[in-house]
């Protein structure tokens, strides 16, 4: 089992009024005119405060992931940018914008080569708010096309209940996640990698095609 604990800096943004400070800040660079020296103070105060929440979520998504996720695809061919044309632009890693961490919603995603050819993209995501919820998700994909809309339904109907299918009039979207309330991870942060091998075994191994 592995503990994984929000960083402080997410669990502060819970409060209302430090999210509500946050946000204000969040697409300004500089201080507005008009104000005191005390302001101007307060407010790069809260500069620094929003890109330590964006740093501290961002390391906190990556090892959520590395200590899930990464820890049953060892063995695979890891994708991080569309050079070779197996990746739609738009997904690939480095892509992602750190920026996103400060949402309410906040995710990490990678995608890595599976032994049947497909790419897996597999992801890690959470709430900032409000009660700091942590889920998974992934998705298959041909190359640069999603994988059929029968296969998806039939993986997620294999792995049970705590999983569903989303997005389904959406193929670039569609992706198979936790649901709400049923995530992999307690209060705690406590987490069994049973279900991810079972992902693993499901799609590496016998491809979504061979899925009863």
């Amino acid at each position: 089992m592995t503990r994984l604990a929000l960083p402080e800096t997410l669990l502060a943004y819970r409060d209302p009024a430090t999210r509500s400070a946050l946000d204000w800040v969040a697409n300004q660079t500089e201080p507005p005119a008009g104000l005191t020296l005390g302001e101007v103070r307060d407010f790069y105060a809260l500069r620094l405060a929003y890109d330590k929440l964006r740093f501290d979520t961002w390391a906190w998504l990556e090892t959520l992931w590395q200590q899930t996720w990464g820890t049953v695809l060892t063995d695979l061919e890891p994708l991080t940018n569309a050079a070779d044309g197996s990746l739609p632009d738009e997904w690939a890693l480095d892509a992602i914008d750190p920026a996103d961490a400060v949402d309410d919603m906040v995710w990490l995603y990678n995608a890595h080569r599976l032994k049947n050819g497909r790419i897996l993209w597999t992801g890690v995501f959470g709430r900032a708010v409000p009660g700091g919820e942590i889920g998974f998700a992934f998705s298959l994909w041909d190359g640069a096309t999603p994988a059929p809309l029968e296969e998806m339904r039939a993986l997620a109907e294999q792995l049970g209940d705590e999983w569903e299918l989303i997005a389904e009039d959406e193929p670039r979207d569609r992706e198979i996640c936790t649901r709400v309330g049923s995530c992999l991870l307690d209060k705690n942060g406590e987490y069994d990698a049973d279900a991810m091998n079972r992902i693993i075994d499901m799609t590496a191994l016998r491809g979504v095609s061979d899925i009863p």
